[in-house]
């Protein structure tokens, strides 16, 4: 009997080790096969994703493609306008940027965005002062810095092409700031005016200006723009109520009439301000006045304007006799400056107005002492 009770417990233990076996075996096969399945979709996915990659790149070229034909290319041609001359030249980098040869600086190569960068604050002071009077964009978009050299999307070009500075912004003159004559900067600010160079040049755009003036009596805002399309006579004079100054500015108001006929504004400039101007407008001529002149009288007290044009006498803290021709395009065509003992000849101003609207008019050059009607040289 214990002899059949022994078997009987070995075949329970070998039909639960069979139960078991078998158990293993179908996990073994369901392992192996998601392993399987595991490979091959890793397998699968070797194969697509070079692809997909492919594609992607593919349609990353053809949106770039297009993104790039809205974009100016650069042109050689821009090296032959004026207020581009002597710094632009093209970026080897890309066609689409343009390069600053007095900034170091990459830019986009858009005309707009050429015209602004050369009304840059930093950009004028290393050229000298060539401001051009054009069309200003304005963006709050961010600047790319001087140190992202790296070349730029399509994207980004587009983007940059709007972020360029208002020109009123880079060169208004502070009409409402008393910086200037506080005390304890008064020492700092002068010294640091006296080290602005000239930005006056023949040939070149005028040196922007916005100022407080007064005209028929009222204070009002002027700035160089307003005269964009006809000739300006910019005439600086050293001080109100002084001996020589009214003699020239009465003969200037009473022959306003012949330089309008010759599509010309004039504007007389001093370092006094606003206040002072008006009182001496309102002053009769017998009296030492001008008795409300012709022309506006622009104040310049900071002498922010006098300086940019190079007539400041930092000595005697006012401007010499000077006075400036600026052509309808922006352009200084002629500079004299006087001592201070000596008035000017309103007719040779007037002379010199004809002959450079003469050979504007008939590309042809004017000979020693031309007056209008006699021969010029073609």
């Amino acid at each position: 009997m214990s002899s059949t009770k022994v078997e009987l417990i070995d075949d329970d233990d070998s039909g639960k080790r069979d139960i078991q076996v078998e158990s293993e075996i179908k996990s073994g096969i369901a392992e192996a096969q998601k392993q399987s399945a595991d490979e091959d979709d890793i397998a699968i996915e070797e194969v697509l994703t070079p692809l997909r990659i492919k594609q992607e790149s593919a349609a990353n070229r053809a949106h770039m493609m297009k993104r790039k034909r809205g974009l100016q290319k650069y042109r050689t041609d821009w090296e032959k306008l004026s207020e581009f001359k002597g710094w632009l030249s093209p970026e080897p980098k890309s066609c689409y940027k343009a390069r600053c040869e007095a900034c170091d600086k990459s830019l986009v190569a858009d005309i707009t965005v050429l015209r602004n960068h050369s009304q840059a604050k930093k950009h004028v002071m290393k050229t000298g002062g060539t401001v051009y009077e054009g069309p200003i964009v304005r963006s709050k978009s961010k600047p790319k810095t001087d140190d992202d050299d790296d070349e730029d999307s399509p994207d980004d070009l587009q983007m940059k092409s709007l972020s360029i500075k208002d020109n009123d912004d880079d060169y208004e003159v502070g009409l409402q700031s008393n910086d200037y004559h506080s005390t304890s900067n008064y020492e700092k600010m002068d010294q640091k005016h006296d080290e602005i160079q000239c930005k006056a040049i023949v040939s070149k755009p005028a040196p922007f200006w916005k100022a407080t003036a007064v005209v028929n009596g009222h204070v009002t805002e002027l700035k160089l723009s307003d005269y964009s399309g006809r000739y300006l006579v910019l005439f600086f004079y050293p001080q109100d109520f002084s001996r020589i100054c009214p003699s020239e500015l009465i003969a200037l108001s009473d022959r306003v009439s012949e330089f309008r006929a010759l599509n010309t504004e004039v504007v007389a400039c001093s370092v006094d301000s606003y206040l002072s101007h008006q009182a001496w407008s309102r002053t009769l001529r017998s009296d030492g006045g001008i008795a409300i002149p012709k022309m506006p009288l622009l104040s310049d007290p900071t002498h922010v304007i006098s300086k940019s044009y190079g007539c400041y006498l930092s000595e005697l803290g006012h401007s010499l006799r000077a006075h400036y021709i600026i052509d309808m395009r922006g352009i200084l065509r002629h500079v004299t400056i006087n001592d201070l003992p000596v008035g000017r000849n309103i007719s040779e101003i007037l002379r010199l107005l004809e002959a450079f609207q003469y050979t504007d008019e008939t590309e042809t050059l004017c000979p020693a002492d031309w007056k209008p009607g006699e021969p010029t040289i073609s």
